[in-house]
C-alpha cells in the first residue's frame, strides 16, 4: 500500500511487520527464548513476552533493511551476506531444511541485485524490502529457535548487526537533534558514506566520469562499502557456534 499510495507512515508499517512475527509465531511455535542474559531470559519463559519480544525484533530487522534501501544493491547486497552467513551456520548443524531456504530465497534475491547493481533497473519498494526483510528475520528466529544448544544468540545479532547499527544509529541522531525517530532524513550512515566516503576513495577521474557521464554509477559506489561494514560481524557471528550458560561461561 505504501508503493502505491506514499500514504502508509512509518509506525503503521512497523506494527504490520510485528503482527506478522505474532502470525509466524502462530503459525510454526518459534520464538525467542533465551538470550543468554539471566534476568530477560527468566522473563522469556513466559510465552506472551517471549512472542512480544519476537515480534519487536523480527518488525525491527524488517524496518531496518527498508531503511539501507537506499542505493543500489545496498539491501539487496546486505541480504546475501545475511543469508549466507545464516546458511552456513545452518548447515554447521546439519539443518538442512534452513540451508535450503537460505539458497532459496539468496537465489531468488540475487536474480533482483543483477537487476539493480550497478544500474538500478529495478527497484524493492517498501514491499520487498520488508519482505526479504521479514524472512531474513525470520530465518534468524528459526535458526535460534532450533539450535538453542549450540548457537549462541551473539551469533545471529552479529550476522545481522549491519542493518540493526545503522536504525539504532538513525533513531539516537533524531532523538538527540529533537526530531521524531519516525521522520526521514538524509543523514543515515550509508548517506555519509556516499557523501564523504566515496568522493575521498574513489578516483577523481573515476568520480567524475561518474557524475558527467552516468550519475548512477556514483550512487551504486557506495554499495560496496557498506557489504564490507556487513561482511567482518557476519563473518564472525559464524564462528559462534556455541550457546553461553546463565553464568555466562561455556
Amino acid at each position: 500500500m505504501e508503493d502505491l499510495t506514499k500514504r502508509v507512515g512509518i509506525k503503521a508499517r512497523l506494527l504490520a511487520t510485528m503482527a506478522s512475527g505474532v502470525l509466524a509465531w502462530w503459525l510454526t511455535g518459534y520464538a525467542l527464548w533465551r538470550l543468554d542474559i539471566p534476568f530477560v531470559d527468566a522473563l522469556l519463559t513466559y510465552a506472551p513476552i517471549a512472542v512480544i519480544f519476537t515480534a519487536f525484533a523480527v518488525g525491527g530487522v524488517a524496518n531496518a533493511i527498508n531503511l539501507i534501501d537506499g542505493f543500489n544493491g545496498l539491501a539487496s547486497g546486505t541480504l546475501l551476506i545475511c543469508l549466507a552467513a545464516l546458511g552456513a551456520l545452518a548447515a554447521t548443524q546439519s539443518d538442512w531444511m534452513l540451508v535450503r531456504m537460505t539458497i532459496l530465497i539468496g537465489a531468488a534475491t540475487l536474480g533482483f541485485f543483477l537487476m539493480n547493481f550497478p544500474m538500478g533497473k529495478i527497484f524493492l519498494g517498501d514491499g520487498g524490502a520488508y519482505m526479504l526483510g521479514f524472512l531474513l528475520a525470520w530465518i534468524a528466529v528459526m535458526l535460534s529457535a532450533r539450535h538453542p544448544e549450540t548457537i549462541s544468540p551473539a551469533a545471529i545479532l552479529l550476522i545481522c548487526s549491519y542493518p540493526v547499527l545503522e536504525t539504532v544509529f538513525s533513531m539516537f541522531r533524531r532523538l538527540r537533534r529533537g526530531h521524531g525517530v519516525d521522520q526521514p532524513d538524509r543523514l543515515h550512515l550509508h548517506s555519509l558514506v556516499y557523501r564523504r566516503l566515496v568522493p575521498k576513495i574513489v578516483p577523481n577521474r573515476l568520480l567524475a566520469y561518474c557524475r558527467v557521464r552516468n550519475g548512477v554509477l556514483c550512487n551504486a559506489a557506495t554499495a560496496p562499502f557498506m557489504w564490507l561494514f556487513c561482511a567482518v560481524p557476519a563473518s564472525l557471528g559464524c564462528s559462534f557456534t556455541q550457546t553461553l550458560s546463565p553464568a555466562g561461561f561455556p
